[in-house]
């Protein structure tokens, strides 16, 4: 796994150089859901992150910071994991 769709392609390129062949000698995971991750030969497993929402949490706790004084507090947001080519799945037969 990989913490960037761009490192996942360094892999990608690395891995065909050396003959390894994705997925079947090796799975290979992403991070960020880049426009290019479905396009790649294989399509690129990666994980999506909701960035939209995490900028608009990020300005409002801010805003609500510097004009309130609120403390700024954690949230959990849900990423997805996106299945594409590079990973193997397996049955359970």
């Amino acid at each position: 796994m990989c913490t960037s769709d761009i490192l996942a392609l360094g892999v990608m390129f690395e891995a065909s150089r050396a003959k390894i062949i994705i997925p079947q000698n090796m799975s290979l995971i992403g991070f960020d859901n880049l426009d290019w991750a479905e396009l790649s030969d294989p399509p690129l497993t990666t994980i999506r992150l909701p960035s939209w929402q995490m900028g608009v949490s990020v300005a409002r706790a801010m805003i609500g910071y510097l004009e309130e004084g609120k403390p700024i507090t954690s949230l959990t947001l849900e990423g997805r994991l996106c299945v594409r080519g590079t990973v193997r799945v397996r049955s359970e037969d």
